[in-house]
């Protein structure tokens, strides 16, 4: 199952990298290469939310992750970064 995953993952970054909207993310995890998460940051929540459900390779593993079972728990969340103004702080 890790390598069906591993050899998936080389596409899902290039989406990710060449998609309009995209600042950064990595990968981590509890075990790593094993316990797997991932964090994005977006320009908006437009883009972020073609990328995770349009069509293309990441589209597909999130497919692939539940008709396989890859995961046994699945966590989606979107944060807004809320600054305030260091000088009226």
């Amino acid at each position: 199952m890790l390598i069906r995953f591993w050899r998936r993952v080389p596409a899902v970054a290039d989406q990710a990298v060449s998609s309009p909207g995209f600042v950064t993310a990595f990968g981590y995890g509890t075990l790593p290469l094993v316990a797997l998460a991932s964090f994005s940051v977006w320009q908006d929540d437009a883009s972020l939310r073609r990328f995770a459900w349009a069509t293309g390779a990441h589209a597909d593993v999130v497919a692939t992750t539940r008709t396989d079972g890859w995961f046994r728990d699945e966590f989606f969340a979107v944060f807004r970064l809320v600054t305030r103004d260091p000088v009226r702080a």
